[in-house]
Order: C-alpha cells, then structure tokens, then sequence
C-alpha cells in the first residue's frame, strides 16, 4: 500500500468515526429529551389469531399507549412475539416512546448506544491522519 492511500485511509476512518459517533450521539439524546413512559395495550380485535396461527412471528397492529398524560393511538405498530401473550391476555407491556415518534420504542431493559466508541475512533483517526500527513510533507519536501 503505498503512503498517499495510507493517509487517505486514515483520514476516512475519522471522517466514518466522526460520523457515525455524531449520528448516534444526536439519536440517543433526542430520544431522552422527548422520552414517555408507557404501557403498550392491544387495540386489534386480530392478535389473537395472529397469536394461534403465528405465534412466533412479529406482527403489525394496532395499540394503544396509556401514558400518564392520556392515550396515544398508534396505528400498525410493529409488534414482538414475546409481547403478543401479555397483549391478547389483556396485560400491558412497559415501553419508552419519544413523544415526536410513536413508533420508535425501547422495551425493558434497552438503552440506545452513546456512540463514544466511534467519537474515539474519529479522534484517533484525526490525531493519526494529521501525524502522517505532516511526516509525507517532510518526506516529499
């Protein structure tokens, strides 16, 4: 490999390690700054044949989120195979929504990643690629 692709290669895994560490720093943080609580309760009178005929299948439907402000009708939810028991028998399913996307939930026990990994690969990627680059200058000067 020679040194010019070296550098460049240094210098798009701090560009990929800034990206995405940025991305996933931004979508966690607003997740927390629109974030409800809530319990998830069936409003589809189809789950339960959706339950005897797929029972281990994720299936679309309609449900209902009782916060403590009042409920939010969500339409064609994607629902998980583990909560479609507690859904037909009537139980509801602790989530956390943001208040700007109902569709975008976390059930117990999930958090979004931080992204600091990345951050520190972007930094280690930038520190590296300014090092090289300043050592190919000296080198072809």
């Amino acid at each position: 490999m020679s040194k010019i692709k070296f550098v460049a290669m240094l210098w798009l895994m701090a560009l990929a390690g800034w990206f995405i560490g940025s991305t996933t720093l931004f979508v966690k943080l607003r997740f927390q700054m629109g974030e409800q609580t809530a319990v998830m309760k069936s409003a589809d009178p189809t789950l339960a044949r959706a339950l005897k005929y797929n029972p281990g299948d994720y299936v679309l439907a309609d449900v209902v989120y009782q916060t403590g402000r009042g409920d939010v009708p969500v339409a064609r939810m994607l629902v998980r195979p583990d909560d479609l028991k507690a859904l037909v028998s009537g139980k509801g399913v602790p989530i956390r929504f943001r208040s700007g996307n109902p569709h975008e939930v976390l059930y117990r026990y999930e958090e979004k990643p931080w992204g600091f990994g990345w951050l520190i690969l972007g930094i280690a990627g930038t520190a590296l690629g300014i090092y090289a680059h300043r050592k190919l200058k000296e080198e072809s000067a």
